[in-house]
């Protein structure tokens, strides 16, 4: 007798080779699969779900194009997506260590850049006057040529002394924040879950209201100045946020 087929739900709007997908991956990240753990063979997969080869198989490949598992002739499938390591320092530092490296990882165009006014709620958020000029960035990132999300930034008009169009094509915002030798911390994060805007959904290649990521930070210096506000809006299926036993976000998304 076949088990587990009840797993996958025959009536719903998402495919189902991609509720097979979902489910292997978050036995992945979720570290019940780790690295070097072996994956079910697609005889397998159409054993315990019932599906098709086809669809076991499109499932598999959606896996290995998302950079989670290796496929190899005659030795199999296995997980190659490592659980990412803790670095060293307080929680603070090791925040903003972690958005630098995933800003590293990822690629990053440049969408929109310049000055403009500040609404009243920008203005509030960034302690200026309404009206005020300010510094905004529309950036979009990718990682192997696969759009990621869209992060816009506001900044003080102050900023024009560290950051330009070039240097926010090349360095993540943290790490221009970092090398003005100003004090910053993590400061204040809001993460929610909302539906794609039609514009995003097309920059994201997304099927309209698909699931995404909402992430709000505001970034303060040392005086608990506002210096950059940045929202967040990142696919819901290559990307997460973990929290490690001091309550600080690692980022990480699905595609190595």
């Amino acid at each position: 007798m076949r088990k587990h087929a009840a797993r996958v739900q025959r009536a719903a709007a998402l495919p189902l080779y991609y509720q097979i997908f979902s489910a292997l991956r978050d036995q992945i990240l979720s570290g019940d699969l780790p690295y070097g753990a072996n994956v079910p063979t697609e005889h397998e997969i159409v054993d315990r779900f019932e599906v098709s080869r086809i669809t076991a198989r499109r499932a598999m490949r959606e896996l290995a194009e998302s950079g989670l598992v290796e496929r190899r002739r005659r030795v199999g499938t296995r997980v190659i997506y490592r659980m990412p390591e803790p670095t060293g320092g307080d929680g603070r530092e090791r925040a903003i260590d972690t958005l630098i490296a995933f800003g590293r990882e990822t690629s990053v165009e440049l969408v929109d850049y310049g000055t403009v006014e500040a609404t009243p709620e920008e203005a509030a958020t960034l302690k200026v006057g309404a009206g005020d000029q300010i510094v905004r960035a529309v950036r979009m990132r990718s990682i192997r040529e696969v759009p990621l999300g869209i992060i816009e930034s506001i900044l003080p008009i102050e900023a024009l002394d560290w950051v330009s169009e070039d240097k926010l094509r090349t360095e993540p915002l943290l790490q221009l924040l970092r090398g003005t030798g100003k004090g910053i911390t993590a400061g204040q994060q809001v993460v929610s879950a909302v539906a794609a805007s039609p514009e995003i959904s097309a920059r994201l290649g997304l099927e309209p209201r698909a699931p995404v990521m909402r992430i709000e930070r505001l970034v303060l210096d040392e005086n608990q100045q506002p210096v950059a506000r940045t929202i967040a809006i990142y696919r819901g299926d290559r990307y997460r946020l973990a929290l490690d036993p001091d309550a600080v976000p690692h980022p990480h998304v699905s595609i190595a």
